[in-house]
């Protein structure tokens, strides 16, 4: 009897740890399981997260023949690719009336968004105020979107136009000599700044230029500065060829000037100046200069444009960039627009402005500041 019982608790107890090492074997198996079955439905949700819905982005630009909104257009699409989003353009041709029409067109047919360039910063009222009755974010493109009391009513991305213009004085001021230049005798030394007086910007670049190289130049002969102002020509549309004739003119009634100073607010206005410097044979006694850069460039590497010794440069995709980042904010994560860039928010406003500027450069080194896109 007493080996059977021993028999009995000897059974019993290997049954015991038989039972032991399995419940082990199957605690790890479960684990093992459970977090291979994690994996595979994670993995699972992974692959079937949808994409964002496909925008659709509107560009309201002021006109097309620009070569500074061609770039944003490109710079804008090139980042549709990236951040699925198509883009729409809208050719106001300089025309405010045709621009507020195409953004009621553009907004009845459904937008998700849209960057704007206003024709004329008078406009932004009316126009943004039609973006506000469609529930559809808006952000301003290089130009102010202010009421009339100048209160931000839409956040916009803005050329710093007084910063542009001083860059390019200072540089004239500290490399004229290089250029072998002599402004000694100003008796002999004309200026001409070409702007467009309906845009505020323009004239914000020509004040920054003039506060710089003036000051280099305190005793300059005020019957020696000349305006070429664009807003003077109304039946045209083409502003390389207005800025053309304006400077050629200038050249014309002025041969007792044997040097020039010639400083353009925008790159378009500037190959007018350009093509006006050469055909009237002034490249060697010309310094042209101007901000932008965008007709600039394409001047040198045609290896031409010899006058236009340097530009103030800035990339349409810096533009683009914070445009978009702002109107995704407000698109893809419902922000409004007074949550947009809390940081650059100035006192007074309730919705922020980013601001870009840009880089001085020369034929020599231009090509170090261009972004490919």
């Amino acid at each position: 009897m007493k080996k059977l019982v021993l028999v009995v608790l000897v059974v019993a107890m290997v049954l015991t740890l038989i039972s032991c090492g399995q419940e082990g074997t199957n605690n790890a198996t479960t684990t093992a399981a459970v977090e291979s079955t994690a994996a595979t439905t994670t993995a699972a949700a992974d692959t079937t997260t949808e994409a964002p819905k496909k925008l659709k982005i509107a560009y309201f630009s002021l006109s097309m023949s620009i070569q500074w909104m061609q770039n944003i257009e490109k710079a804008l699409k090139a980042l549709g690719e990236e951040q699925n989003f198509e883009v729409i353009t809208a050719d106001a041709a300089f025309s405010v009336e045709t621009q507020l029409s195409q953004i009621d067109t553009l907004l009845s047919q459904g937008l998700d968004g849209a960057v704007l360039f206003v024709c004329d910063e008078a406009e932004a009222p009316a126009a943004v105020e039609k973006f506000k009755a469609a529930n559809v974010p808006v952000i301003g493109e290089t130009l102010k979107l202010q009421d009339a009391n100048k209160i931000n009513i839409a956040s916009y991305v803005e050329l710093d136009a007084f910063a542009c213009g001083a860059k390019v004085g200072s540089w004239v001021v500290d490399n004229y000599k290089n250029l072998g230049f002599d402004l000694s005798n100003l008796s002999k030394v004309g200026y001409i700044d070409i702007t467009k007086s309906v845009f505020q910007s323009n004239t914000n670049r020509v004040e920054g230029f003039n506060d710089k190289f003036f000051a280099a130049f305190p005793d300059f002969v005020a019957k020696n500065k000349f305006e070429a102002d664009l807003a003077s020509i109304t039946n045209s549309t083409d502003e390389v060829e207005s800025a053309f004739t304006l400077t050629s003119a200038i050249f014309a009634a002025h041969p007792e000037i044997e040097t020039w100073v010639v400083f353009s607010s925008v790159d378009d206005y500037g190959l007018g100046a350009c093509r006006a410097i050469e055909n009237a044979g002034l490249e060697d006694k010309t310094l042209l200069t101007s901000t932008g850069g965008e007709r600039a460039v394409k001047e040198w590497e045609n290896g031409s444009g010899k006058a236009w010794r340097a530009t103030c440069y800035y990339d349409a995709m810096d533009d683009a960039v914070m445009c978009i980042d702002g109107l995704m904010q407000m698109v893809r994560q419902g922000a409004k627009q007074e949550d947009l860039w809390p940081d650059l928010k100035e006192a007074g406003q309730t919705i922020s402005v980013s601001r870009f500027s840009g880089n001085m450069c020369t034929s020599a080194d231009y090509k170090q500041f261009i972004k490919s896109y």
